[in-house]
């Protein structure tokens, strides 16, 4: 029988706004700048106003960005997807960012923070190109796949053990890969699905072998693509 007015729940929620706001996020922003790697990515986020503001053009979308590592993680959402936009995002971000292979996130690159690119990105390519190319696209999928076998293997151990495995097993595979990637540059039409999956590869080459020397980067981004689809979904 207790009568609890609307204004009270939105009384509620403006409170509930201002804590997170004030107390959670910055908590959130420093986990993750104090972390040493961190993953990023940013997805489409659909427009639902039926009317822009005043002298604003009409935007059919916007773009909800993440950065997540395994304490925490923090959206945002912004006009566009662009360099400019990654900087304001990830501004000051130091040690590695794992990411996938959108262009955007070149200009982060610096003595204080490496891009590392992911291989299940790479790994698409190829897959896509099986139709076409089934044996050489197969050779490629085949390798990629062991090195997540190592890395499975690997769970759960320190650092100084997955770098030795890495070292021990991962790098031939890298190695492998590499050449077979040169070889198809020579032989292969660029705009074919397999001259496009090996051009992609070669392209973030310098990325994709970053987890060689750094036993705590995954290969994947798998985490912060499950992790946005949250709120995107809800």
């Amino acid at each position: 029988g207790l009568a609890i007015e609307s204004q009270t729940l939105f009384s509620r929620i403006d409170n509930l706004n201002w804590y997170l706001e004030a107390q959670v996020m910055p908590k959130l922003v420093a986990a993750i700048h104090a972390s040493r790697v961190n993953v990023g990515d940013e997805t489409t986020w659909k427009n639902l106003a039926k009317k822009p503001d005043e002298g604003e053009p009409k935007k059919k979308r916007f773009y909800l960005w993440a950065v997540h590592n395994d304490r925490a993680i923090v959206f945002d959402v912004f006009d566009g997807r662009s360099g400019k936009i990654a900087k304001t995002f990830l501004k000051d971000l130091k040690g590695v960012l794992l990411v996938d292979g959108f262009r955007g996130y070149d200009c982060l690159a610096s003595a204080d923070l490496l891009v590392a690119r992911d291989w299940v990105h790479g790994r698409r390519r190829f897959t896509a190109a099986e139709a076409n190319n089934p044996k050489e696209a197969a050779w490629f999928i085949a390798k990629i796949k062991l090195l997540f076998d190592i890395e499975e293997e690997a769970k759960g151990k320190a650092l100084v053990e997955i770098q030795a495995m890495r070292d021990e097993k991962s790098r031939p595979i890298v190695a492998a890969i590499q050449t077979k990637l040169e070889e198809l540059a020579a032989k292969t039409l660029p705009g074919s699905s397999l001259g496009k999956a090996s051009d992609y590869m070669r392209k973030y080459w310098r990325g994709l072998t970053v987890f060689l020397d750094h036993p705590d980067v995954p290969l994947d981004s798998n985490g912060v693509e499950r992790a946005i689809r949250g709120p995107v979904v809800g």
